[in-house]
């Protein structure tokens, strides 16, 4: 019976201490030894998307994909691009100059004819014939360029027949407006014809002497511009068989 009383009185302690609120002792070692639990994990605001909303709108177009911007990429890829590519060039062509002083070579690239390659160079000229008084000359021009991918260029032209006449600048009373006229060698030979100008203007006089000697010379013909001829001027001309004198000059 005493146990039981004991007992009664102990739980009527702890209803009491139950309704009353324990003591802050007690209460503050309760706290320590509960061990409190963890903290829930952060949560996205709600101005940041959560793993589901940044998939889903990784998946769907970005503000560079509106409108705006893609007529913008459309306009960049219809701008001119300048795409490397290997040249393929065709077969060179070669252009001489009218005196054939120089020759240009050029050639195109067959993928892009814009890209040219050209090189202009002076050409040497070498004498395969020499013209004399009666027949022309053979000349040859050859132009050699830099660029290997360029080939050597000759060209054949003709060399004037040698003038038989040698004209100067007629001294006589220091006017300087006209020509006088001699051979331009003893080896002339053949007909000869004096014209009644030279480079634009008259010839006048034949110098003392001018064809002495010129046993080759078979005929001459005398303009009428002809002024004065000199003393001696066709001595010595053993063939010489015939004088078209247009002149009023007596040949002395």
């Amino acid at each position: 019976m005493k146990k039981q009383k004991n007992f009664f009185l102990a739980l009527a302690a702890l209803l009491t201490l139950a309704s009353c609120g324990a003591p802050s002792s007690t209460k503050a070692t309760y706290q320590t030894a509960v061990t409190p639990p963890p903290e829930p994990s952060a949560q996205p605001s709600s101005n940041e998307p959560s793993s589901l909303s940044a998939l889903s709108s990784s998946s769907q177009p970005s503000s560079s994909d509106s409108p705006a911007s893609s007529s913008s990429t459309s306009l960049s890829s219809s701008s001119s691009i300048s795409i490397p590519h290997e040249h393929v060039w065709g077969e060179p062509t070669y252009e001489w100059s009218d005196d054939y002083s120089t020759c240009t070579a050029t050639r195109v690239c067959e993928n892009d004819p814009s890209h040219t390659e050209t090189e202009t160079v002076e050409s040497t000229q070498k004498v395969t014939k020499e013209p004399t008084y009666d027949s022309e000359g053979v000349g040859e021009y050859i132009a050699s360029f830099e660029n290997p991918a360029f080939a050597t260029q000759t060209i054949e032209d003709k060399i004037p027949v040698k003038s038989k006449l040698k004209f100067t600048l007629n001294t006589l009373n220091h006017d300087g407006i006209s020509y006088s006229v001699k051979a331009d060698s003893a080896l002339i030979g053949g007909d000869v014809v004096i014209p009644s100008t030279y480079d634009g203007l008259p010839v006048t006089s034949i110098g003392r002497e001018a064809f002495s000697g010129c046993s080759s010379l078979t005929s001459v013909v005398i303009p009428d511009s002809m002024t004065s001829i000199g003393e001696g001027a066709f001595s010595n001309c053993y063939r010489l068989v015939e004088v078209v004198n247009k002149s009023s000059l007596s040949i002395v």
